[in-house]
């Protein structure tokens, strides 16, 4: 049960991310330029990119895939380490996109990231109810 709640869960989180950015798509795309991608062309790609990989991703969380639930957890690390270079390199406050036009570059967005790819990384790892017998 807790492995099911889990995964539900956190695959709502790829959705809600998605959400936001869908919900403010010139903000979330521009905030992009924050990570190096200059021309706004090549982040439009990016943006949508995203959004479909957190998409497919929350619909294979969400099924019950190992294989997203692993590889959600690298896009979190990827995002979390991301997020640390933009910080190392003094961009702390600027837009991220992460969750929406005012999710910003920070500490409390780098554990966010590294906390949801452990998360994601122990979904597999939870011990699933077994199915009911059938019968006949």
């Amino acid at each position: 049960m807790v492995a099911v709640a889990g995964r539900l869960v956190l695959a709502a989180v790829l959705v809600a991310a998605s959400i936001a950015k869908l919900a403010g798509p010139r903000s979330s795309s521009a905030a992009l330029a924050t990570f190096g991608i200059r021309r706004p062309g090549v982040r439009w790609v990016a943006w949508a990119a995203l959004i479909a990989t957190e998409l497919a991703l929350a619909a294979g969380v969400a099924a019950g895939l190992d294989l997203a639930a692993y590889l959600a957890a690298g896009l979190m690390a990827a995002f979390g380490v991301g997020l640390l270079a933009a910080m190392l390199a003094g961009r702390a406050g600027a837009p991220c996109a992460c969750f929406g036009a005012r999710s910003t570059v920070g500490w409390p967005a780098i554990t966010r990231n590294l906390g949801l790819a452990f998360a994601f990384a122990l979904l597999p790892l939870l011990p699933t109810p077994s199915p009911a017998p059938t019968i006949g």
